[in-house]
């Protein structure tokens, strides 16, 4: 568990795909269990945010996505921690 001093930045994307959204359903052993989010992950140092939306989404999904944009980034208090969400919108294609 992260101190909630700590800032975490994790990356996701919004991945669209002839006018829907990709959305992902959190494992039952993880927190926050069985909700819904878009996936993503925590960028790592000296990664771009659109270099780890692109690597947690190969990683995680085995898609491969082109990002075209940032949005954001929205700050968000847990009890347990804060983060900073810096989401990219992205089209389902080849990697560059």
């Amino acid at each position: 568990m992260s101190s909630p001093d700590v800032e975490l930045h994790v990356a996701c994307a919004v991945v669209r795909r002839s006018g829907t959204i990709l959305f992902t359903q959190r494992a039952a052993d993880q927190s926050h269990p069985l909700l819904w989010e878009l996936p993503g992950g925590k960028i790592e140092e000296g990664e771009s945010v659109e270099a780890c939306a692109v690597r947690e989404l190969h990683e995680e999904l085995e898609l491969d996505i082109v990002p075209v944009g940032l949005l954001g980034p929205f700050p968000w208090r847990y009890p347990e921690r804060r983060i900073v969400l810096h989401p990219v919108l992205a089209d389902l294609g080849t990697r560059r």
